[in-house]
């Protein structure tokens, strides 16, 4: 089965001198959709800090976000970072021309499309080329890598994946997808995307358009339902233990620090479930947290319903590119298994056509 986004060799020397030459902006706005965003909203998500410039996604032309967007940034201190493979994306383009004014641009697209011919008739702009790769499978791309540069995350260290020999990261992906379409077979073609911790959760939007668009085809296809846990368990637990049994639950965990909690003495005598608050004192909340995950698998084993659990005993840089890589190669596998290309998405356009149309009525 052909991987190219995972034998793909980026330009690090453009990229790291663009990244130098703008090292002193505050503030990065990225206008994009789907796969030229998502894995970097990811890695933001998990990396950034105090030190890391403010990032603004403009995934969207709706008037008010936009000015909203505007009124927050300083122009001089901003750098517009649009990207797009094919460059003819309606609204991108829209919100584009809304933002054009700002003094630093650099577009990452294709060698044909709008963002192409404009940056030919402004050669203010710096164009980085965009990969001949679908956007869901540019995570160790320009796309996402560079990005993280100017956000000062290390971008090597994401495709460390690529370099080493992860087979093991492979055969469970196949081992899972092979999970998967039995229990889509069987009637089960639901699952969620139960994440435990706040590193992660910024790839939910990635793994959700990964899967959705390279198998959901010939009628066939999973749908993904990010959750935010445990705050989910206050309501889809409710769904995934007294609804409809078409559904399997991925947990997504890792191991955490310690961390106690004090208790003042004035409030030591209320009870909480049986149990006075003075019992609490101590308490780690690491095992807490890992209390509530376990007390939801727990109780998905003892009514049969489906359920795996990716656990990463620390976040850092290598370990999100082999959370990302696990994910394309359990997507490339899923559609080898369904018998439909991974790497296309025909169903997405017709809608665009006739949204199109509808500007010019």
């Amino acid at each position: 089965m052909p991987t190219p986004f995972a034998e793909y060799d980026p330009n690090w020397s453009l990229m790291e001198k663009l990244a130098a030459k703008y090292r002193h902006i505050e503030t990065l706005l990225i206008i994009g959709h789907g796969g030229s965003i998502n894995t970097f909203r990811g890695l933001y998500a998990a990396f950034n800090n105090t030190h890391t410039p403010r990032r603004i996604i403009v995934d969207t032309n709706e008037p008010a976000y936009l000015e909203k967007m505007r009124a927050l940034i300083d122009p001089a201190k901003t750098l517009l970072l649009a990207i797009s493979k094919s460059g003819e994306n309606t609204s991108q383009v829209e919100s584009l021309l809304y933002f054009f004014d700002l003094p630093h641009k650099i577009f990452i697209t294709g060698p044909s499309g709008v963002l192409r011919d404009m940056a030919k008739k402004d050669r203010k702009i710096d164009v980085i080329d965009h990969p001949d790769i679908g956007g869901r499978f540019t995570s160790f791309t320009e796309v996402a890598l560079f990005p993280s540069l100017i956000c000062g995350f290390d971008a090597h260290r994401i495709r460390t994946v690529l370099a080493l020999s992860h087979s093991h990261v492979r055969n469970r992906a196949w081992e899972i997808a092979n999970s998967l379409w039995a229990l889509e077979q069987s009637g089960i073609d639901n699952v969620l995307l139960s994440v435990y911790t706040q590193a992660l959760r910024g790839f939910d939007l990635f793994v959700q358009q990964l899967i959705h668009e390279t198998i959901g085809k010939n009628k066939l296809g999973l749908t993904i339902i990010p959750l935010e846990s445990p705050e989910s368990q206050h309501h889809t637990s409710q769904r995934l233990f007294g609804g409809k049994r078409d559904t399997a639950v991925i947990f997504v965990t890792a191991n955490q620090a310690d961390l106690r909690v004090l208790v003042p003495k004035k409030f030591e005598d209320i009870v909480l479930r049986g149990k006075t608050l003075a019992q609490f004192e101590n308490m780690n909340l690491a095992f807490s947290l890992e209390a509530e995950y376990i007390g939801t698998r727990n109780r998905a084993d003892e009514l049969g319903i489906p359920n795996l659990t990716i656990n990463f005993e620390a976040i850092d840089e290598e370990t999100a590119g082999a959370y990302i890589y696990f994910w394309q190669m359990l997507a490339v596998y899923s559609a080898h298994l369904r018998k439909v290309n991974a790497f296309d998405q025909p169903a997405v356009e017709a809608s665009k056509d006739i949204s199109f149309r509808e500007r010019f009525k």
